[in-house]
């Protein structure tokens, strides 16, 4: 079995409800069971907006688990489940943080509390209360692993039109060879201003990676960066999720529109 259905393999299986009756206080109530556990895999959209890179509480207590994570995900961007714990002995308002059913940690207090209501939410409607995250360390300068989570402050839900390889650690390439295709984005220019917009990416017939913007050809990029960011769209291309990011329009000193696109790829 190759390595992306490696990754993407594995079932999606139910978990138990969470007990219903708070232990310490009577007028706690219950925060909604998870719908099931969520997927490892970062080839999903996920539920919650990213935003900023959040560290996670506990971890040093959870070695065992993000082991686990790191031996069965086989990449260190995985999807990371939001669970309340409103039944939790020492803070009523606890999230834990779970990778593939396997707890990992918790949110810190400052963050928990304001995400109750996008995860209650969620929960009602069927579906888990999932983000981006990383795992970090695991290295001979630091040996414990961790994990970062990628959401927003405030809380919010993630729209299927929000740029997939967009997040808080991308990288800006420049596009090459947008002079070829001023006409094309004067179009995009006048639609959106100097602004950043929804760009799809693809293979072209000379194997560089093309741009698009509104279905149109913007430019390309170079062979360095197709080498650089084509495991990674191939990736999310063979997950049957669009192959989407930010792009950045602006015009120059001289006149011409210059693109750039935030790319994030897998850490090596």
């Amino acid at each position: 079995m190759g390595f992306f259905k490696r990754l993407l393999g594995g079932s999606t299986v139910a978990v138990d409800s969470q007990p219903r009756a708070a232990a310490h206080s009577r007028t706690a109530r219950a925060a909604p069971s998870p719908p099931f556990v969520a997927k490892s895999t970062w080839l999903q959209w996920p539920t919650i907006a990213w935003g900023s890179l959040h560290s996670v509480a506990g971890e040093s207590y959870r070695q065992a688990e993000l082991q686990r994570v790191v031996g069965s995900a086989h990449t260190r961007l995985v999807t990371a489940q939001l669970v309340r714990e409103p039944t939790n002995a020492h803070d009523r308002n606890a999230v834990r943080v779970e990778v593939g059913g396997n707890h990992v940690g918790y949110l810190p207090r400052d963050l928990a509390r304001g995400a109750h209501g996008l995860i209650d939410s969620l929960h009602r409607s069927g579906r888990p209360a999932t983000c981006r995250a990383e795992i970090t360390g695991g290295v001979a300068d630091k040996a414990y692993l961790g994990i970062t989570l990628h959401v927003g402050n405030p809380w919010v839900p993630f729209v299927e039109t929000t740029p997939f390889l967009d997040g808080s650690r991308c990288t800006i390439v420049t596009v090459t060879r947008e002079q070829d295709y001023q006409e094309e984005l004067e179009s995009a220019l006048a639609t959106y201003g100097d602004a950043s917009v929804a760009s799809d990416l693809g293979v072209g017939p000379n194997g560089t990676i093309d741009v698009h913007v509104d279905g149109q050809l913007v430019g390309h990029l170079t062979a360095k960066m197709t080498e650089r960011h084509f495991p990674t769209l191939e990736m999310v291309h063979e997950a049957g999720i669009p192959v989407s990011c930010r792009a950045h329009l602006r015009r120059d000193a001289k006149g011409i529109i210059q693109v750039s696109l935030s790319l994030q790829s897998l850490p090596g």
